[in-house]
């Protein structure tokens, strides 16, 4: 299924408006990434005054040239252009009427931002009603649960970057990026990490890549939990138990 942005033109009521299409989530998030971080003097073409009101609405003022999301793909994304498709769209008001837009439906998580210190609950894509939890006399391994989930903050970790974060940092989180991840709970946030193959609290934080959640890092371990619980436990990189994930609030 394809992933749709709606480009909003603002000052212009007639003919303002693009549809960006992505094979999937992630591929906007780059290129909204790419474009509120090409900033430098001199830039061609910038579009980092784009604004993102949710993960599928953005709008930028009505530009000069008009053909502005064009020329920053063309001009500073050309590695994304095999994966972004950008079309002009008419709408409709009283004195220009073309017929309604067709109705696109949203991705199940549309209105969820993933942004570094959001707190979230995880849950797997295929079967959703099954979420992270940490449950106390588990060890502090991750189950995978229908009754009790935690929730976890995702805080992005650019230790290992060259550069610092820009200022008044507007990018949402991406694949490539490296985080860590935290357990919430009554008594405060708990580093996780991973021992042998199993995700616990109790071990020494670990820098996961937020590409985990898509690219089967994360998976079910049905085998190899603990004797005391029913449920699953979350296994990092275990051969063929991976899954993709949903962040939700």
């Amino acid at each position: 299924m394809v992933y749709h942005v709606y480009l909003n033109w603002t000052g212009n009521q007639y003919d303002g408006r693009e549809i960006l299409v992505f094979p999937s989530r992630q591929y906007a998030d780059e290129l909204y990434n790419r474009c509120v971080t090409t900033t430098a003097p001199g830039t061609a073409n910038p579009l980092s005054d784009v604004v993102r009101y949710s993960p599928q609405f953005w709008t930028f003022h009505t530009p000069t040239p008009e053909f502005r999301p064009y020329y920053f793909i063309d001009s500073n994304a050309k590695d994304l252009m095999p994966t972004t498709m950008a079309a002009r769209i008419n709408g409709y008001d009283n004195n220009h009427a073309t017929g309604a837009m067709p109705v696109i439906p949203n991705d199940a998580t549309s209105h969820v931002e993933y942004v570094s210190g959001g707190t979230y609950y995880i849950r797997t894509k295929t079967t959703p009603h099954l979420y992270w939890s940490v449950r106390g006399g588990n060890n502090g391994f991750i189950t995978l649960d229908a009754r009790k989930a935690t929730k976890f903050r995702i805080n992005r970790d650019d230790s290992g970057k060259p550069s610092p974060a820009p200022e008044n940092d507007r990018r949402v989180l991406e694949r490539k990026d490296d985080v860590q991840l935290l357990a919430l709970s009554s008594s405060g946030s708990h580093n996780i990490g991973v021992i042998g193959q199993s995700v616990s609290v109790n071990a020494t934080s670990f820098r996961f890549s937020f590409g985990s959640f898509y690219n089967g890092d994360f998976g079910a371990e049905w085998d190899e939990k603990p004797n005391y619980t029913a449920e699953p436990t979350l296994a990092y990189k275990v051969e063929y138990s991976g899954e993709e994930w949903e962040l939700v609030n």
